[in-house]
């Protein structure tokens, strides 16, 4: 199953992730409280997704995204946020994003999206497995 890293400056909300998606079959390879971590795993583990929150201290998801870019280039990035304006999903869209979920949601929502990512970044690639 793909691997996922989980960027998310809640202690209780990436523990929640990690179990919940452990238990789907997710394999999650790293886990960061801020922008900066997260993009130092992002490179150092390549995985196959990133959930990414947007409102962190230090360096925010905003910063981050391009970061991920760079780093991670084949790597899609799903952003978690409780931010509903219609200028953040135009913004992280915009900033390389692969999707924007809005909190709260469901874990039927965030699987699906987390499919569809790593099945993007299978076909993009052609060699990676998920």
């Amino acid at each position: 199953m793909a691997s996922i890293l989980i960027v998310d400056d809640d202690d209780d909300l990436r523990l929640l992730l990690r179990v919940t998606l452990s238990d789907r079959g997710y394999d999650i390879v790293g886990e960061a409280a801020d922008g900066r971590q997260g993009v130092a795993y992002a490179a150092q583990l390549q995985p196959d997704a990133i959930l990414l929150d947007l409102a962190m201290p230090g360096l925010d998801g905003l910063a981050a995204l391009p970061l991920f870019a760079e780093v991670a280039p084949a790597t899609p990035v799903i952003v978690l946020t409780a931010d509903t304006a219609d200028h953040t999903a135009t913004r992280v869209r915009a900033l390389g994003a692969f999707s924007l979920l809005t909190k709260p949601t469901t874990i039927a929502r965030l699987t699906e999206l987390l499919n569809d990512a790593t099945t993007a970044t299978v076909q993009r690639s052609g060699d990676r497995t998920s």
